[in-house]
Order: structure tokens, then sequence, then C-alpha cells
């Protein structure tokens, strides 16, 4: 298998973060044109681990906003 080089971007990166096991369900809704909030509350009421992670990511994404002004 041929190596793949990454971006330099990318040059810090030691181990690249773990995705939960049902994350294709949420890649597949979010794929959905049609998909609304409730749709999305459906398909994010059974898998605590993804809530959990925006969860945290809207809350560091929040404080980064608020720090910046």
């Amino acid at each position: 298998m041929p190596r793949i080089e990454l971006p330099a971007c990318f040059a810090d990166v030691k181990q690249l973060p773990a995705l939960p096991h049902d994350v294709h369900h949420l890649i597949k809704a979010l794929a959905d044109d049609g998909l609304d909030y409730a749709g999305l509350a459906r398909v994010l009421e059974t898998h605590p681990t993804i809530c959990s992670r925006l969860i945290a990511l809207a809350i560091r994404l929040g404080s980064t906003t608020t720090a910046s002004r």
C-alpha cells in the first residue's frame, strides 16, 4: 500500500480522534436535505455519545467566540 502524505497543517497531529461507533447514522441524516430539527432530534436522542460531544463542542466554540469579542 502506498504511503499517503498528510498536508502540513497536520504535521503536529500525533493521533486522530476516536469517533463514536454510531457516527455514520448522524452523517447519513445530515446528508439529507429534507432533515428538519425534529428529525435531527430523533437521530440524536438514541446516540448519547454524539450528543455529549456536540454539546462540548458548542460550549467550547461559545467560550472562544465570547473571549474574542
